[in-house]
């Protein structure tokens, strides 16, 4: 854990604390500003920016704005935090929450004024959307403070972030659970996950590599203890991770009263029951255990706070920050932490891209021991499961039985094409220079690969093309929709793909401009966002890339990072490369 202080010195802990978030927050407001004075047109080019929006009027209740624009290809997504504005952002109409972010409709929900009191006339054009700046640094060290103040920052958080306070496994309580679990069907590792979370007496880590079968380990651990009469929290860094993560307990609990979301706005795809404030929620007349969802901020406002849990589980913990989990652990005595460090890390700003995973509660608790990895994936077959493997989970991942052999299913005339089930792996090496956030070469190929896949007898719903950028996406859909694809294959950048899985994966690199490159360099060639596209495939991945980044990476690129992105070319199979041919 990047924070160093004696173990059980509170004041040095604290103090640590401090100084990272007082950091991160100047650094945050600085980068804002910065951001906020470029040119649209740079903004727009990293997907940073959303301009001609035009207003198109109000929805639902409460109350959002809604607005049209001709194309959305920017880095947000629902829940992001963005200022509205005439084109100056320092210059704000408001600032509010993305609960639709499509790619021609926007709806926000505005922050701290009613949508009504928005003064904006229907058909108002011209409007900007930009990253904003929610200052929550009060927050951060509300609950910093808090660890002094209390007998459970003191006597039981304290000990566990630093080290000190080593989980007691109750020897008769693992193996009935254990029991249970494998009766259930869950093999070895997965129910030795489910039987120590709730055996701990203080926390557990639960290490779940792609299609280790995570969610449904933490679905039951939540279900187990809702039958024991226990509140649980379930928590995590972003809405996305906490939804999913209701559902599944939704399903293996059955009853829908006892299962909750609380949020300031509501998601119209959660079938969870949903409210904005705990105490509107009922959930004091219930005889027995329960399960609240709430990003760890809820338990600082009056949404939450004052609400003591029996157990908080932590969904994603690999990229929420020891302070954000210090928040979410002031809820509760009991603590289980889910989430895998080779995949996306927390964002942050003070601490450079490789150190990232390090400011984890995830990656500083792993050092202890107390954790169990789920080592076989039900997605992966044995040649897709081979490079993360290696790469990522020290040759611990395997596939499961079941699913290692596994090929693409295709008629008979499809064998030896593009679409033949051998090899499980392709790359198309294309050439073209020059392109940024989209590529009209790589969409062509992609298009090839998809027409291919679906005269083979693949299904749109069975295939997936992870992007980069939201611009290459959405020219991809409009392209795939005009060749008779209907609503056609799932099409999205990695963000939105992390946690899904398609038979066929195909990713399209994009990038063939070493100016940009450099500039995205980070973000483009960032090891753990590589690791989530390439392991979004069950069967059959193919890799869309220029000879132009692939020069880039192998000339410009240093470290891990280069590393990780040339072995994964190296370990292709075929390269293909002028349409049509195979080689």
């Amino acid at each position: 854990m990047i924070f160093d202080g004696a173990r059980g010195d509170l004041e040095n802990f604290q103090k640590e604390l401090r100084v990272f978030v007082a950091e991160e927050f100047r650094l945050q407001r600085e980068a804002v500003e910065k951001l906020w004075a470029l040119p649209v047109e740079r903004k727009e080019e990293e997907g940073r920016c959303i301009a001609g929006a035009v207003f198109t009027g109000l929805v639902g209740v409460p109350a959002r704005l809604v607005f049209e624009v001709k194309g959305n290809d920017s880095r947000f997504r629902e829940g992001d935090f963005v200022r509205l504005s005439l084109g100056d952002p320092r210059e704000a109409i408001c600032e509010g929450v993305f609960e639709v972010c499509d790619d021609f409709r926007l709806e926000l929900i505005p922050h701290g004024v009613s949508a009504h009191r928005v003064k904006l006339p229907v058909g108002a054009g011209g409007l900007q959307f930009d990253e904003a700046f929610l200052d929550l640094e009060f927050l951060y060290q509300d609950a910093i403070a808090e660890l002094a103040r209390t007998a459970l920052g003191r006597d039981v958080i304290l000990p566990i972030l630093e080290g000190g306070l080593k989980p007691e496994i109750e020897i008769e309580e693992f193996d009935a659970a254990f029991g249970r679990e494998k009766e259930n069907g869950m093999h070895d590792r997965q129910a030795e996950a489910v039987a120590s979370a709730l055996a701990t007496d203080s926390y557990w880590l639960i290490h779940g590599p792609p299609g280790t079968g995570k969610t449904k380990v933490l679905s039951r651990i939540v279900a187990e203890s809702i039958g024991k009469g226990e509140r649980v929290l379930v928590t995590a860094a972003n809405h996305t991770a906490i939804n999913n993560l209701l559902e599944a307990v939704l399903r293996e609990v059955g009853d829908g009263e006892r299962v909750v979301k609380i949020a300031p706005f509501r998601d119209h795809s959660l079938r969870v029951k949903q409210f904005e404030y705990f105490k509107d929620a009922g959930m004091g007349f219930l005889d027995g255990g329960f399960a609240v969802g709430a990003t760890p901020f809820s338990l600082r406002s009056k949404r939450l706070r004052g609400e003591d849990f029996d157990l908080v589980v932590v969904d994603e913990a690999s990229q929420m920050t020891v302070p954000l989990a210090v928040m979410a652990m002031l809820g509760g005595r009991r603590y289980i932490f889910a989430g895998d460090h080779r995949q996306l890390p927390p964002v942050c700003v003070s601490v450079s891209q490789e150190d990232a995973a390090r400011v984890s509660v995830f990656a500083g608790l792993q050092a202890f021991g107390a954790d169990t990895m789920l080592t076989v994936t039900h997605r992966l077959n044995d040649a897709l499961c081979r490079w993360p493997s290696e790469r990522f989970y020290r040759s611990k991942l395997e596939p499961h039985p079941a699913v290692a052999g596994r090929r693409l299913r295709v008629s008979e005339d499809e064998r030896g094409g593009v679409a033949s089930p051998e090899p499980p792996v392709v790359c198309f090496c294309e050439e073209h220079e020059g392109s940024t956030t989209h590529s009209e070469e790589e969409i062509r190929r992609v298009v090839q690969i998809v027409e291919s896949l679906r005269r083979a007898g693949v299904s749109s719903e069975e295939i997936g093309v992870v992007v980069p950028f939201r611009k290459q996406a959405r020219y991809l859909r409009k392209r795939l929709a005009r060749k008779g694809e209907g609503r056609g294959p799932l099409v999205d950048t990695v963000e939105r793909m992390q946690g899904q899985e398609r038979e066929v994966i195909v990713i399209s690199f994009t990038v063939s401009d070493w100016n940009f490159a450099g500039r995205v360099e980070k973000f483009l060639f960032q090891s753990e966002r590589l690791n989530v596209a390439v392991t979004r495939a069950k069967t059959k991945l193919y890799l869309v890339v220029s000879k132009s980044l692939l020069e880039y990476a192998e000339k410009c690129l240093d470290g891990e990072a280069k590393e990780v992105f040339l072995s994964l070319f190296e370990s292709v199979e075929r390269v293909v490369g002028r349409e049509g041919e195979g080689g």
